[in-house]
Formats: C-alpha cells, structure tokens, sequence
C-alpha cells in the first residue's frame, strides 16, 4: 500500500493519496509504515487547502522533536490558515536546526515578510546568499525588504543581481519595483520606463498604474495622471496607496475638498500602510483637527 501512495504523491494526485492513506490506517492497526503514510497524506492534505484537518494529523505523530519535516508543514498549514505568530515560530525553530536546508530558509523568509519583520527579513536572505549566491528568491524578498526600508539603492542592486541572469524574470511586478525605486531617487526617466514595462506586461496591473499616474500629475500632466490613478482603482478598489496618490494630486492643484475625501478614503481603508505614515503626516498638515 506505501508504494501506492507514493506512486499517486509523485504524480500530484493528493485526493488519491488522502483515500489511499485512510483506507490503510482504517485497516492496520500496527505500526509499520504507519508514520509514512500520515506524512504523506499530511502534505496532500495542505496541498489540497485542508490545513485544519492536516494539523490533526500533525498532532497524532508530531511528538518526534526531530521529525523537522513535519514541524515545516505545521508552518505551512498555519500560515494558510492566518496564524503567522504559530507559524513563526516553527518556521524560527527548524531553521535554527537545519541552518542549511533551502525550503526552510525560504519559508521562514516569506512568513517573517508577510508579518513585517524586515530587518530579520533582510538578515535572513543573507544568511540564505551567503550559502545560495544569487538565489533568486533571496535577492527578491531582500529587495521587498529594503524598499519597505526606503533603502531604494540597494534594492535596485538586487533587482539588477535577480534579472541579470535570466531577462524572462523581469515580469510586471518587479519592473513596477524598480520603476518605484527610481522615482524615489527622482530618476522620472528610469522610473517612467520601468512602469511602461509593467504595464505592458499587464495593462491592468494597479501598482504600475497607480505609480506611473502620479508621477506624471507630478510632472505638470494632472488629467492625464488622475485618470491613470482612477483606472488603477478600477482593477483594486482596496488600495489605500492609490486613493493617497489622488488626494496628493488634488493637493497639487489646490482642490482641498477632493484632497481630503481621497486622503480619508486611504486612511479608512488602512490596505497597504501598515509601513506607510504619509497619510497622516499629509492631513495633519493640510487639515489639521478635521480628522476626528
């Protein structure tokens, strides 16, 4: 029975897998093989999105502090399910004891991005380029992580390292970063470029949009970059960076009423600015006492 499961895990069949293992722990009782068995329907079961009845089965085997494997699936199903101080923590606890192992290092890179830990973030890729040089993953995530640091340069030179190598990597979201990096530094050349490309790659793609609209309000062409900021809106209501960039806009010419209902509709929204303190700087200054 171990070989037909494997057999079906190997070509991706994971509901397969799931019936295959149950039928076996239903029907034997003994302890061979049995571990296998749960692990492999374990994965299948996160890999099918059944992250609640997954870590079931973690618990029933789980007690084997070496099994490091196990402790990285936990990881998985709790970040899918929204539980990333859990997921920390196993992510923080394998990596201690397998410095090494790429899937982990990488894990653990992606949880501590998503829960804001950009420093441990950024040390972490290191510890994974100084193993891996040029990992992709690692210079990606580095780069996220230096941006949220307003460490434009150095995340432009990794950008630079991840598509160096291969040009097919330059897909929409990193043009739109670099794009985001030069208009920081005032390259509007280079910043301009590099948003075309995303939007190229992805007319609708909201950042790029968004992005370039403001940068060209910012350049004198107001209509045109408002209607650029609108069409970003269209594709994700929810972006906070978006309705900011209008009532920065608004700002430029004057209009403080259009510019304090975009400013609040960003602040109300709250998407995307977790890291982000113009908001309140800008209607601290502009509509001091008005946002009660």
């Amino acid at each position: 029975m171990l070989s037909k499961i494997k057999q079906q895990f190997e070509v991706c069949n994971y509901e397969r897998v799931v019936k295959l293992a149950d039928k076996y722990l239903n029907n034997h009782r003994e302890e061979i093989d049995k571990t296998a068995v749960i692990e492999y329907k374990i994965v299948s079961l996160v890999n099918l999105g059944r992250d609640e009845e997954a870590l079931r089965n973690i618990d029933l085997i789980i007690n084997d502090s070496d099994n490091y494997d196990l402790k990285y699936w936990r990881a998985i199903a709790y970040a899918n399910l929204g539980r990333f101080d859990t997921a920390l923590k196993d992510a923080r606890a394998i990596c201690l004891l397998e410095a090494s192992n790429i899937e982990y290092m990488e894990l653990l890179i992606d949880i501590l991005m998503v829960t804001g830990h950009d420093q441990e973030m950024i040390e972490e890729c290191n510890k994974l380029l100084n193993i891996y040089p040029e990992n992709p993953y690692a210079l990606t995530y580095r780069s996220y992580g230096f941006i949220k640091l307003e460490e434009y340069q150095l995340a432009l030179d990794d950008m630079s390292k991840y598509i160096s190598s291969d040009h097919a990597l330059l897909d929409s979201d990193t043009a739109n970063n670099i794009g985001f990096c030069y208009d920081k530094l005032n390259e509007n050349n280079l910043a301009k470029k590099y948003y075309e490309i995303a939007i190229h790659q992805n007319h609708r793609h909201p950042y790029a949009l968004n992005n370039l609209g403001y940068l060209i309000c910012k350049e004198g062409d107001i209509k045109k970059g408002l209607s650029m900021i609108k069409r970003s809106i269209k594709y994700d209501s929810q972006n906070s960076f978006a309705y900011k960039n209008l009532g920065k806009a608004h700002l430029l010419t004057n209009d403080k009423n259009s510019a304090f209902k975009y400013l609040m509709l960003a602040k109300e929204l709250e998407y995307g600015l977790d890291f982000d303190t113009e908001v309140d700087f800008l209607l601290d200054k502009h509509f001091p006492g008005n946002t009660d």
